[in-house]
Order: C-alpha cells, then structure tokens, then sequence
C-alpha cells in the first residue's frame, strides 16, 4: 500500500497548482523567528520597563494596569510615534543582524526554499500563511520569482482570483513592516471581508498541505475553514506532537490526512526532492531542439494531445522565465561594456531558444489544427515580457532583459506572416508589456530600438546590429516551417516592415511627435514591394489599418520613404 507521503507526492507532481499551503509559526522557527505572542511579550515588558516595573505575568500585569489586554497595535502606538520608527522598532523581531545573517538567523530555511522551488514549477501557486516574517518572500527573490504579497484589507479589495496571479503569499494575520499584526484573541476572532473572500477561495478550490499551524489559537481562521464545504482536493495536516482536539475535527470535518513528520524543514525538503525525482522519471528523453521540435509536431494535430501541448510549452515557458531572470546568476547591475552585454545576449538567445522553435512551428500551424495552440504562444510571450522587478539595476541591462521575449515575438511573428496567419497577427501585436506598472503594446516595447535604448554610443551592439542578428539567429529555429531562405528573408521583411511602422506612430502616440524610422534589414527595393503589398489590400493592410489608422499609414509609408538614410 502506498503510504500517504508518497501519495501526497504523485498527487502534487501530477496535479501541478492545486494544492495550497497553509503555514504556521512552526515553519519560521527554525530561523529564530519570534511567534505573535513572543513579539507582544516583549513589547509589553519594554511599556513596563518604561513604568519602572518587572511583572511576572506580563500579560496579566498589563490587563491590570491598563484594564484590557494587550492589543499589537496599541503596544506599538505607546512605544513608537511614527511609522518609520514603528518599522525600525519591529525589525528587531524579523530581519537579521550581520551577526545573525552569517549564523542563519532569522534567513531563509531549507524549508523556505523548498517551498521556493516549489512555487517557481508552478507545483504550488498560493501559500496561506499566518506568519508576519518575510522569509517565504526572500526565498523567492533569491531564486528569481517575484510573488503577489496580500497582507492588507487594502490588497485585498479587487484581487484577481487566485489562479490568475502566478505565486501569492496570503498574509491573513498581516506583514509586520506594516504593523497590522492580529494577535490577540480579540484580533484573531474576525477577518475583514475581502481577507475573508480571499481564505474562502483557497479553501474552497484548492487541495490544502498544512504545516506548523496548530489551530487552537486562531478563532476565525478555523471557524472558516469548518464553515467550507465545497472541497475539491485533498487535504493533509502535517504534526510533530499529538494532534489537539480542535485539530482533529477539522480534520474530520475536512475529511483529511495526518502525516507526522520531523519537522517542516524535512518535510518540505522531502516533497521538493520526492517530486524532482517523480519528474526525472517520467520526462524521458532529455529536453533537447530536436525533441521539442518533434513532440510539438507530433501533439499538434492530436486533439488527445492538446493537454501535453499545453503543458509542454506552459513548463518550457517556466524554465525560461525561472533562468533568464534569474538575477543572482544574471545581475541587471553589472558594468555594461561589450563582453558583459555580448554575453548577456547570447545567454538570452541559448536560453530562449528551445521555445522560440516550439511557439513558430505551433504559430504556423495554428490555422490548420483543431487545438488552441494560439492561446499558448500568446501566454508564453506575455510571460517573458512580464519579469519580476529587480531590487538593483543599469538601465541597459534593464531594458536588455526584454531581450528573450522579443525573439519569441519576432519567431511567432515571422512564422505568423509566412503562414499568412494574419488574426494570430493581430492578437500578437497587441500583447500588454508591463512597463512601471503599466501596460505597453509590444511592438513598442519589445523592438529592438527600446531594448537597445540605454546602450551608450560606445558598446558595439545597437538596434541596427540587433535585428541583423535576429535575422540570423532566428533562421535556423525556424528551417522547419520556412525551409526557403528567400522566402524566410520576404517574411521576416514583413514582419519588420509592419513592427516599424506600429512602432513609430505608437512611440509618437506617446511622446507626442513621430520619432525617426528606425534603421531595417531590408534595402530600399524590399520596401517599395512591401508597400505595394500594403496598398494592394489583404491581411498586411488591415492589420495595420486596424492599429494605426488606414488615413495614417500612407503617411507613415511616406515618412519611411524620404528617410533614405535608415536603409541598411
């Protein structure tokens, strides 16, 4: 019989985001991390200190001399005036010394990190979480992955549904950098409705893994969870100790599982390594060009396949986007000169490369197969323009970063064009960019011409000397569906041609006034052909009618023209 660890294992590897985790202080004390009442403790005997007494109950001497208990917020507000010193005053508690950071206090733990790796595979997508630290938070920085943080009634209100919003911790007791802790019994006995909104979400979609949480303590968390009943996974309650009895009937309640464990360090360590073994197992053949190549030919036509084409290029996707903005191993913030830049860039361009030919060869065949591969490369060059915010960087490498989502727009694209595959077209070019929060169509950001922006005059690569090695570099990952060189040459021409013109009158739309044309690829001769094609109708012309305005592009055309020296 398989025992329920094990099961707990395939049930995670073969049901990737279904489960959430619910964490108590059990999981940060390993990093010395104080619990709610360690905190509100000591904040109490620093107020009697400050009355000139020593109290044996601190609690008890509290009540009594202020004739209720402790409350975090009031403790605070006494011992702090503002919030920078009440931050200051908290930091204390949560984040290291230098002393302590070389001794792995108050740090990430192991098992911080596994859950780390497991976020980033997508195996977990939302963490529950009643802890004030930010330990779970800094596991996922150092491996690249920038998560959706909820600890406020404020975050709360209009929240994307879960599901939608890639790696969330859910602070439900609060973060203590903005000391709105819940931590007495009266605190703990009521959650604000959109928190409540949110616990009832997790509790009702997902599987739950709990770990490090008692439940006697925390009055509505608990009275949320029995008032559930829509359960659609699993539920495992992991315990060192005996389990209490309020546990046990929401354990029933749940109709859940008991794990007994060592502790949350090797329990997570474990599951992280129990599932990378489950995935070294079943992945077969090592992921090489040929073998994507071969297995998105083979899923594509497969209606049975659609799922396997699916989570082929969603974890393809993932690997990419886990490695190149993996900003421990690829800094944004060291010195730009040309090795650094010419390495960045061909690191970029092998990383990439495996999706590049997985998303052209599916956006050339997406008109002739039943299976919504579209919505597939759409996501893929959504998600390498979407990169989590770095802490520190250089503009160059900034902008630079954008560098491996604009070859897959550029290999969709051409593929697109070739395939006269003019709607999937459309719907690339309108694909958002985040950009300082906000969303930038990406012929705009994604062009060789923003990414190359921040290169000083003195770096030998610049926008010009870019698209020429996107016309080299995408030649070979595209053979497969334009074997012809002309033919790839006319393509790639197309798609330039059009991402030219949509990026001049949408950099002017924003600036206020058309810049230059941007230098092409193609000669003088190669773009009289190209507005010829424009003007003599078809899917080019409506495309950008469509997004520039059919009374704007023979202007546009014009402006192009009488600026001979952009010609390469």
């Amino acid at each position: 019989m398989v025992d329920k660890e094990m099961a707990l294992t395939f049930s995670v590897r073969n049901n990737r985001g279904v489960y959430a985790l619910l964490l108590g202080s059990g999981v940060s004390k390993a990093a010395e991390i104080p619990t709610g009442w360690g905190v509100v403790e000591d904040l109490i005997e620093k107020v009697a200190e400050i009355e000139g007494v020593e109290p044996e109950d601190p609690f008890e001497w509290y009540e009594d001399e202020f004739g209720q208990p402790a409350r975090y917020d009031e403790l605070i507000e006494a011992l702090a005036d503002t919030q920078p010193e009440r931050r200051a005053l908290l930091e204390g508690y949560f984040e290291p010394t230098d002393e302590e950071r070389e001794n792995g206090v108050k740090t990430p733990t192991d098992a911080h990190k596994s859950i780390a790796w497991l976020m980033k595979k997508g195996y977990v997508r939302v963490v529950l979480t009643t802890n004030f630290d930010n330990l779970l938070e800094s596991a996922l920085r150092d491996i690249g992955v920038e998560p959706t943080v909820i600890s406020t009634t404020e975050a709360a209100v209009g929240a994307e549904p879960l599901a939608h919003v890639g790696p969330v911790v859910l602070k439900i007791h609060g973060d203590y950098k903005e000391t709105n802790l819940k931590n007495t019994t009266e605190e703990l006995s009521s959650y604000d409705e959109p928190i409540l909104e949110l616990i009832d979400e997790v509790l009702n979609d997902y599987g739950l893994i709990i770990c490090g949480w008692s439940g006697d303590t925390d009055q509505a968390l608990r009275e949320a969870i029995l008032s559930s009943t829509d359960r659609r996974y699993s539920t495992y309650w992991t315990h060192r100790n005996e389990v209490s009895e309020l546990a046990e009937v929401i354990i029933d309640h749940r109709k859940g599982f008991r794990l007994e464990i060592d502790g949350a360090r090797q329990f997570f360590s474990d599951l992280k390594e129990n599932v990378k073994a489950l995935e070294n197992a079943e992945d077969g053949a090592p992921l090489t060009r040929e073998v994507i190549r071969e297995r998105t030919k083979q899923y594509l036509p497969r209606n049975d396949r659609r799922i396997d084409l699916s989570e082929l290029m969603k974890e393809e996707t993932e690997r990419v986007y886990s490695e190149v903005f993996d900003y421990s191993a690829l800094p944004l913030n060291e010195d730009v000169n040309d090795e650094n830049v010419e390495q960045r860039v061909e690191t970029y361009e092998q990383k990439v490369e495996k999706l590049v030919i997985a998303t052209s060869i599916s956006a050339y065949w997406e008109n002739e197969v039943d299976n919504p591969v579209a919505r597939d490369v759409l996501r893929a060059v959504g998600r390498l323009s979407s990169p989590p915010r770095p802490s520190s960087y250089k503009d160059a490498f900034n902008y630079l970063k954008h560098y491996p989502a604009s070859r897959l727009f550029y290999g969709a694209g051409i593929a697109a064009v070739e395939a006269e595959n003019w709607d999937l077209m459309q719907r690339l070019v309108n694909i958002e960019v985040a950009f300082s929060r906000i969303g930038r169509p990406a012929t705009l950001e994604l062009h060789p011409t923003k990414l190359c922006a921040y290169l000083d005059r003195g770096i030998s690569l610049n926008q010009s000397r870019l698209k020429l090695r996107l016309e080299d570099n995408l030649r070979e990952p595209l053979r497969d569906v334009i074997p012809d060189n002309r033919r790839y040459k006319h393509a790639f021409g197309t798609f330039e041609f059009a991402s030219d013109l949509l990026y001049v009158k949408q950099n002017g739309d924003m600036m206020g006034s058309l810049p230059d044309a941007p230098r092409a690829v193609y000669d003088e001769g190669q773009f009289d052909q190209m507005a010829q094609r424009y003007e003599s109708g078809g899917g080019l012309q409506a495309l950008l009618d469509e997004n520039i305005g059919e009374d704007v592009v023979p202007d546009l055309i014009e402006k192009f023209r009488d600026e001979s020296t952009w010609f390469m």
